[in-house]
């Protein structure tokens, strides 16, 4: 007859040790996430507000719960170091750096602080984490399998334009995860049989000796890898390659809606969501070496059929059946 109230008493005891954000409730005070990005506002505002609706879906809202502190290196990753220790001093509670370059920067800047990346190409190949499955350290977050999809948008290149015999690839040399995509553009390649035409940009002005080595060769068709100089840049790309009759293919949606012809990745929306979830389970307490590193579940292909009609390419009938969204 006793083991009611006994119960009761040893449950009404579990709850008060139990912080208030275990249990749900919101925080004595808004944890404060430190925001580190290769881009700008403009260039990655919607991937910030995309974490902001994963920390949403786990009962943290912005302004009540989490406050932010952001940093933008518009591109220029010397920057970064900067940017990343101004956050760690000023003590908060959580860094989200979704890119690459960031998350080394954060994690070079902390060793305490939790840091949350959500679009590395190869985490572990540039030394971000220790394993997928176990991350180790401070670090942990989600993969965007990159440098796997790479042969997949060079296939992509070949089917749409046949007759090519030679493909371009803009990337960083400077950009950790560079070197890498070209590694794998390289290997793809020689499958194809193609030669490659590499056009190393690591500032804005040199831009047009990259656009004048391609025309120099006669390359009709390019893979511009999703660098921080080549997102804040996509506009000028887009309008070189329509005005060079070249054929582009991306990862990022937001490439070809600025112009591109066709891009095929990871939803980068839908991983900066998820890296939210990473967040809200941290701030309450779990370790950012427990939180094995995840990869994409989301895949599109989408296309831009004015590209392609300004081009002059009529798209192949089993690459449109395999799109996921047309921009017209």
């Amino acid at each position: 007859m006793k083991r009611k109230p006994i119960a009761a008493a040893l449950l009404l005891a579990i709850a008060t040790a139990m912080p208030p954000s275990v249990m749900g409730q919101a925080p004595a005070k808004p944890y404060r996430i430190g925001v580190l990005v290769t881009g700008s506002d403009r260039s990655e505002g919607h991937l910030l507000a995309a974490f902001d609706s994963g920390l949403r879906e786990h009962g943290l809202q912005s302004g009540k719960d989490v406050v932010y502190e952001k940093r933008f290196a518009d591109g220029r990753l010397e920057r970064l170091t900067r940017l990343a220790g101004e956050l760690v001093a000023s003590k908060v509670d959580l860094v989200f750096a979704p890119q690459t370059p960031a998350a080394l920067a954060a994690k070079k800047a902390t060793a305490a602080i939790p840091v949350v990346f959500a679009l590395a190409a190869d985490p572990v190949a540039v030394a971000l984490v220790a394993s997928f499955a176990r991350p180790g350290g401070n670090v942990t977050g989600f993969a965007s399998n990159n440098g796997e999809l790479v042969a997949k948008r060079l296939e992509l290149l070949k089917e749409i334009v046949p007759a090519i015999a030679r493909a371009g690839i803009v990337f960083d040399p400077e950009n950790p995860g560079d070197p890498l995509q070209l590694r794998d553009f390289e290997a793809a390649a020689r499958t194809l049989k193609l030669e490659v035409v590499p056009i190393a940009v690591s500032e804005a002005a040199q831009y047009r000796a990259g656009f004048n080595t391609l025309a120099k060769h006669a390359v009709r068709a390019m893979f511009v890898v999703p660098n921080p100089l080549n997102v804040t840049s996509r506009e000028v790309i887009a309008r070189y390659a329509r005005s060079a009759r070249i054929a582009s293919v991306h990862s990022l949606i937001e490439d070809v809606q600025a112009g591109g012809l066709i891009s095929y990745g990871a939803n980068y929306e839908d991983l900066c969501r998820r890296a939210g979830g990473h967040a809200a389970r941290i701030l309450r307490g779990a370790k950012p070496a427990d939180l094995p590193v995840e990869q994409p579940t989301r895949f599109e292909l989408v296309v831009n059929l004015k590209t392609a009609r300004a081009l002059g390419i009529a798209l192949p009938q089993a690459v449109l059946l395999r799109v996921d969204r047309v921009i017209e």
